[in-house]
């Protein structure tokens, strides 16, 4: 019945039928939102509760399995320590979401609803109009400098790490005409909605007025990055 826990400060989590939503994977999430993400659920329980046999056992058995393959490291070395090994920091979903592994689909999430993530995705808390910074983020000006800084490793995967989100370069904001401002948010939205490429080729198209890179070239290299890093996947499979 139970199949994993995880502890958010002062909560144990254990996956259960019922519980908290939970975003485990990028391939759970359909489109540009998480509102139709599928979720695995989670019961908290609080740690001042008194725990029942079957998570005290389970929480056993994890320790001493940890303690006899010394893996993974951080959670052996937490337990040779003696620190709570089954506690992490509680992640505030509430903002953009990026997976750090990326194949075939590089994209920005929205996540309005705040639904807890795991700690494979990156999340963005903007500091201006979240729906104007979520078309600067998805389109291929974005898109390409990410597949460039990324790192490549086998089966086709792109890692991308905090600093490659953070060294991003954006149009300046200021020079973007208010009309323009307010197209990108239109596009935003529908793309939120409708899940159509078309819209980030649209939002493109709107940034290539303030870039010295057109909209067909940044296009033709983004689309020629990707191809490159997935034919090698192709090739070697």
């Amino acid at each position: 019945m139970v199949e994993q826990v995880q502890v958010y400060d002062s909560h144990i989590t254990i996956k259960f039928k019922t519980g908290i939503e939970i975003i485990s994977s990028p391939k759970s999430i359909k489109g540009f939102s998480t509102e139709t993400a599928e979720v695995d659920m989670l019961l908290s329980l609080s740690i001042d509760d008194k725990l029942n046999d079957e998570v005290n056992d389970y929480l056993t058995n994890w320790k001493e399995s940890i303690l006899e393959e010394s893996s993974p490291k951080t959670l052996y070395e937490k337990i040779q320590q003696g620190s709570p090994w089954y506690t992490i920091k509680p992640i505030d979903g509430k903002g953009i979401l990026f997976s750090y592994f990326v194949r075939n689909d590089m994209k920005f999430i929205d996540n309005e609803k705040g639904t807890l993530v795991r700690d494979n995705f990156y999340v963005i808390y903007p500091k201006i109009d979240k729906t104007l910074l979520f078309g600067l983020l998805n389109n291929y000006y974005t898109y390409f400098q990410l597949e460039k800084s990324g790192k490549k490793y086998g089966a086709g995967l792109l890692k991308l790490q905090r600093y490659d989100i953070e060294d991003l370069i954006f149009p300046d904001i200021s020079l973007i005409s208010q009309h323009d401002k307010e197209e990108i948010c239109k596009l935003s939205e529908k793309l939120l909605y409708r899940n159509d490429i078309s819209y980030v080729r649209e939002i493109t198209s709107i940034i290539s007025s303030y870039s010295t890179m057109s909209y067909e070239e940044i296009t033709d290299q983004f689309t020629e990055l990707k191809k490159h890093r997935l034919e090698g996947y192709t090739n070697g499979n």
